[in-house]
């Protein structure tokens, strides 16, 4: 399976661009045949791919430090999605202060510059 893998990768990368340019060349309008023939045959190989990283998961679990490590990873990971919320949260008040105070001219004494509007004149490009 690693050596399919890897014939596939240098197939992608290093031949296929070439046998691309000859297509080209010598035939300039029937190359939608070709490009239709690789791109089912890279969309097998990256399924390939796919299952490769299922069968990593696999091994994973049959260690069980590395197990816990990655239960710990994915409970760190929930955690941190409420630091996400409370970030975008405190991200929005600040965009809507600084058009209250610069974007609006509140510091400027009521005539902000072209820039500060441009750069604070509404919530979401402060």
């Amino acid at each position: 399976l690693d050596l399919i893998m890897v014939a596939g990768g240098i197939l992608n990368l290093w031949l296929m661009p070439i046998l691309m340019f000859i297509d080209t060349l010598v035939n300039s309008e029937h190359t939608d045949t070709l490009s239709r023939l690789t791109g089912n045959s890279m969309l097998l190989l990256k399924l390939l791919r796919i299952l490769r990283v299922l069968r990593l998961a696999r091994v994973v679990k049959t260690i069980k430090p590395l197990y816990r490590l990655l239960l710990g990873v994915v409970e760190s990971i929930k955690a941190m999605q409420w630091v996400m919320v409370l970030m975008l949260l405190m991200l929005y008040a600040g965009a809507i202060v600084w058009t209250s105070l610069v974007g609006k001219g509140l510091i400027y004494g009521g005539n902000p510059p072209e820039e500060v509007v441009n750069a604070f004149g509404s919530v979401s490009r402060s």
